[in-house]
């Protein structure tokens, strides 16, 4: 909704429900480039065949994830010999059917990945060049800022910790940070599953959807 209203420079924004429903209309937008996160594994295989079908011209093209990016153990074994031979990606950027990869870190996937012969196109900004450039359209996407950083006791710390938690927020972790002095910000993962009680140990809870580029530059 923000996205809609503020009119970034976009013809028009189409919002759907879920990964599968946008593949599903993508055959029916006068579109000739595709951006995804991720082209890794038998779904995703299957949903860019059945596109490129129906779209034979599209052009498409990943996005760095983030490290993920650059593994090439997301799948071992029989499994993922299997999977190459029929060209089913086993890496990002390594779907039979992926145009192209934009990473920042151009001489890391070709050092690890650079056989795949899909065409590596590097960032030439960073990440916090591009957040900073755009930081005013981020901040109104994402209706920041967060309201426990308003507040005068975040700004009077010296120090600031943050815990990013991968899919399990690791209670060993907390315990250690909680014997920490200065401002403790927890922000789980965005697809987190399980929850731990947090209270009493003094931290800061964002939401999981709250960007974690957007807080390390905040509270900097």
């Amino acid at each position: 909704q923000q996205v809609q209203r503020l009119c970034l420079n976009w013809d028009k924004v189409t919002f759907v429900a879920s990964v599968n429903e946008a593949y599903n209309i993508l055959p029916n937008l006068s579109c000739s480039r595709l951006f995804i996160d991720s082209d890794v594994g038998v779904r995703r295989y299957i949903q860019l065949a059945f596109l490129k079908l129906r779209k034979p011209r599209l052009i498409v093209s990943v996005y760095e994830e983030g490290v993920g990016t650059y593994r090439d153990d997301l799948y071992r074994g029989w499994k993922k010999r299997l999977f190459q031979v029929f060209g089913v990606g086993t890496y990002f950027g390594g779907c039979f059917f992926t145009t192209q990869i934009y990473v920042y870190r151009s001489d890391e996937y070709s050092r690890k990945l650079g056989c795949c012969g899909v065409e590596i196109v590097k960032l030439q900004n960073t990440i916090e060049m591009l957040i900073v450039s755009r930081l005013s359209d981020l901040k109104r996407i994402f209706d920041v800022t967060p309201s426990c950083l308003d507040g005068a006791e975040a700004e009077q710390q010296d120090e600031c910790l943050i815990y990013l938690s991968s899919w399990l927020i690791d209670k060993e972790v907390v315990n250690k940070l909680s014997l920490q002095t200065g401002l403790k910000i927890i922000k789980p993962h965005p697809h987190i599953r399980t929850t731990v009680n947090l209270e009493g140990l003094g931290f800061l809870i964002l939401e999981g959807a709250f960007p974690a580029e957007l807080l390390v530059l905040w509270v900097s």
